[in-house]
């Protein structure tokens, strides 16, 4: 019985630090590798090398790049080939992961056991919504995605789930949070800030009415008046900064604040439509440059901080991360996607 022989294999840009590795004698029968326990197929490393080959070649020369020899194994007297910066790199990316699918595991989140699970999981899905669509139905996703792409994907939404799961444990004192606070005020300070009396009514509305709403606006009406007179509409105040810009997860209401932001005090802009409304705008007040307040900020700083240190500790595990494989049977595999 051969013996575990333990060598450092350094991970590229994608982590800092070293990732011990252990180099196993006997193989892994039907897969390439094991991290932290959790078994890597072929296919999955192959993945890898593929999504990190044209990382690696852009380090060098395209004389360089296009030799036949360019993916040669070390003959002992080089060891940083690029065939080995390539494996790097994947086994890098592979340790992220698959020490993800062991923190999910610890804190009991859904994730396919396997890459053949997964793969399974994108032909089912990838099946389904392709029947959808040709029945004209609705389905969410593309009807197509390779599965390079879903593979990402679901490691990325498994990223989030963890990120949450970890914060949840998380304590952050108001004395600490004050502290990042007032070291950082140059990050709370914006240019520009407005409050405004917004009106935002049905797409359809008529034009007779949105005009009465503008004259009403335009004579000091306040959001009172306004909510009464037109219950159809939504009426409220909004404080936005150029730190601050309150347009949404997606944006939808960027323009709220192009428009606001440029407006003096008792200006009343002309109606425009925004995320399938159509808004009114008057601007209230305005300051050339402020800091936003501690209260203000404080939940979006504690959340930040915690991601912080969630991220933290995942990048750590990875770093940490122990693998099994054998060195040939690394370089076979990758051979064959890069020089296939």
């Amino acid at each position: 019985m051969k013996r575990w022989k333990g060598v450092w294999v350094a991970a590229g840009a994608v982590l800092t630090a070293a990732v011990t590795v252990l180099a196993v004698g006997a193989s892994q029968e039907m897969f390439l590798l094991n991290i932290d326990g959790n078994a890597v197929a072929e296919e999955e490393f192959q993945m890898m090398i593929v999504q990190n080959k044209a990382s690696v070649m852009a380090e060098y020369s395209t004389q360089e790049a296009n030799r036949s020899d360019f993916w040669r194994s070390s003959d002992g007297t080089q060891k940083d080939t690029p065939l080995q910066q390539v494996i790097d790199r994947a086994l890098a990316q592979l340790a992220r992961y698959k020490t993800m699918e062991s923190i999910a595991s610890e804190y009991q989140i859904e994730f396919p056991d396997s890459f053949m699970l997964l793969k399974q999981q994108w032909n089912q899905e990838l099946g389904e919504r392709k029947k959808t669509y040709e029945k004209g139905g609705v389905a969410y996703g593309p009807a197509n995605m390779d599965l390079a792409s879903y593979y990402s994907f679901q490691y990325s939404n498994l990223q989030v789930k963890i990120e949450e799961a970890l914060k949840a444990e998380l304590a952050m004192p108001e004395s600490e949070l004050k502290k990042i606070y007032e070291q950082n005020q140059a990050f709370y300070t914006y240019e520009n800030g407005v409050t405004a009396l917004v009106a935002q009514l049905p797409l359809e509305t008529e034009q007779e009415v949105l005009q009465q709403i503008q004259r009403l606006l335009e004579q000091g009406a306040d959001e009172a008046r306004l909510k009464q007179e037109y219950p159809q509409g939504v009426f409220y105040t909004i404080s936005m900064n150029s730190l601050q810009t309150e347009e949404g997860k997606s944006g939808v209401y960027a323009k709220r604040w192009e428009i606001a932001s440029q407006m003096q005090p008792g200006e009343v802009c002309e109606p425009f439509e925004i995320g399938g409304s159509v808004m009114l705008i008057r601007c209230e007040e305005r300051e050339n440059s402020g800091t936003q307040p501690f209260e203000q900020v404080k939940d979006v700083l504690e959340s930040q901080m915690k991601t912080a240190q969630a991220r933290q500790t995942m990048k750590d595990r990875a770093e940490q991360a122990t693998m099994k494989y054998q060195q040939n049977k690394l370089e076979q595999a990758a051979k064959k996607v890069l020089e296939g």
